[in-house]
Parts: C-alpha cells; structure tokens; sequence
C-alpha cells in the first residue's frame, strides 16, 4: 500500500467510501429477487449505520475501520476503490468482505447501544413520585414557632415595670423581670404569654400578658434547607404560600452543573420522611409552570451533580 493512503485525508475518504460500499450493497440485495442474498446481507444494516456515523463524523481517533494489520487496511481501501470504479453490481463476494471487515464491529455496537438505552431509561425515569402543582394560596396551616435569636416583647397590661424586650437565648430560654429561665424556643407567642402569665401571677393580680415576636429566626426544625448545585446553598424561614419558585429564586437558582429534573424533595409526614422527585430544569429554564409545587416547613430540596 503507497505511503498515500495513510494520510489522515486518504484514509477519511476510504472509510467513507467503505460506507457507500454497505448502504449500496444492502439496498440492491434488498431489491434482488434472490432469498440467499437477502439473507446474507439483512444483518448488514446496524454495523453499515455505525460505520457510516463513524466515518461522516471524522472520528478518526475511535474509527472500527482502522484494522488491526496492514493487509486488513489495504482489504478496505481495495474494497472503497472498487465502490469508485463502479465494480459492484450484484455480485455477493463484495458482500462478503464487507462482512468480514465489520465482523469486530458488532460487539462493539451492541456494547454501545445498551448503554445508551440504558442510561437514557435510567434518566427518563423518575425515581420518586412527583408532587401536585402548586395551588398558590395562603394556608395558615402553621403558626409560628418562636426560636433561638429570636427577640420577644413582653407587654404586662398595668405593669409597665414588668413589661420588657428580651432575645430569645441559644439554648430557647428567656429571662425576664421577675422570670427566671422560662422556656421559649417551639412555642407560639400565644403558648408563651399564656406561660408568662402564669409565671407572674405569683407576683401580680391577674396579670394580662402579650408577646410580639421581633427579628424573625424561627426554628431549624421548620426551616428549609437547600443542598447541592444551587447557586446559594442555604437554609431560609418558611414563609405561608411559599412555592419551589419562590425558593429557587432566593438561593438564585441552580449551577451549570446541576442535574436540575433529578432534584429530590425530602418531607416529612405523620413522622416518616418520603422523598418526591421535582423538574428544576424545566421550572427554572424553561419555565415551566407545570413544574411549581408548594412547600412545607421543614422541606430539604437536594440538587445532584449532572453526569456530563
């Protein structure tokens, strides 16, 4: 074989008319009238596509056309020449050298196209069920807890020495005038005036307590917290009505790298965490509203790397 042929265009050329070579041969058996010829080249059809892929493609690097020996590469490049003289009719030893020069092709191909399935099944499939669409309501299911670092106003009708602003310590105390260590962090402040004053009644008549909330924290068991390829991973207050959305757009969304529609959301319900896939691709970048679903304290979103 001349020195020629193994240059990268002369080589690009043969695996092309290789090519041609199948797609011709296949087509004409087809059409032939002769059952041992159909037979002998039906199988032909998936090594002549990959074939064809490899070589239009220019993949010259990962080519099933690139033989092992020198015999087998002049074995092609015979076989392409004669495609461009116009020697192959419907004779049927064209057919096969075809064969033999794809016979390493087929393993190949068919290693290829599992994985391929496979991982687009695996991708296409959900792996958790999926939650309803977002009702975009006001619930109220929740009252407010109130939580370390929180700040309380403590108003005593008729008692203004009493009366104070306090924070809420990390281990959930206050202390007050007059209270010493009295539990705040998981109740309402409607739970906590009413333990205020029953605290102070030892001290006062009748005592007539309010509690107004200041600086919001709230407790980590209702926070949401977000994982993973977001751009601002971070835990947030839940807010009533709030929706995936509205959550995406307060971390700002979701990285380059995410794998946005195999997200999972984490819940738990009656005591028992379940887990829900939702579409973060298709709510951020396509805006899809379809894909909007309400939140509940204590939610965990979980964004995953993508593969790619």
């Amino acid at each position: 074989m001349s020195a020629s042929l193994r240059r990268p265009w002369t080589v690009w050329r043969a695996r092309w008319r290789c090519a041609e070579v199948c797609r011709r041969v296949q087509s004409r058996a087809l059409a032939d009238q002769d059952p041992a010829a159909r037979a002998r080249t039906q199988h032909l059809g998936l090594p002549c596509a990959i074939i064809d892929w490899l070589c239009l493609g220019g993949l010259q690097s990962a080519s099933v056309l690139r033989a092992r020996s020198l015999p087998a590469r002049c074995q092609v490049a015979g076989l392409a020449a004669a495609a461009a003289r116009g020697a192959v009719r419907r004779r049927i030893h064209p057919i096969i050298r075809v064969e033999k020069s794809v016979d390493n092709v087929r393993p190949l191909a068919i290693l290829l196209i599992a994985a391929v399935v496979t991982v687009l099944a695996g991708c296409a499939t959900a792996k958790y069920p999926s939650l309803p669409e977002a009702t975009y309501e006001l619930r109220s299911a929740s009252k407010y807890k109130i939580g370390p670092g929180d700040s309380v106003e403590i108003f005593v009708w008729r008692y203004p020495e009493v009366s104070t602003t306090v924070p809420v310590r990390p281990d959930g105390y206050i202390t007050a005038p007059l209270l010493e260590d009295i539990p705040a962090s998981g109740k309402t402040p409607t739970e906590l005036a009413r333990d205020l004053e029953e605290a102070l009644s030892v001290y006062l008549r009748d005592p007539l307590v309010t509690v107004i909330v200041q600086g919001f924290q709230g407790v980590y068991p209702e926070q949401i917290r977000v994982l993973g390829e977001a751009t601002n991973p971070r835990s947030l207050r839940y807010l009533d009505g709030m929706t995936l959305l509205d959550l995406m757009i307060s971390v700002g969304g979701v990285t380059q790298f995410a794998a946005g529609n195999r997200a999972v959301l984490m819940r738990f319900e009656d005591g028992e965490k379940k887990r829900y896939t939702v579409r973060l691709e298709d709510l951020v970048k396509d805006a899809d509203l379809s894909a909007n679903v309400d939140m509940q304290p204590g939610d965990i979103l979980v964004i995953p790397e993508s593969w790619f």
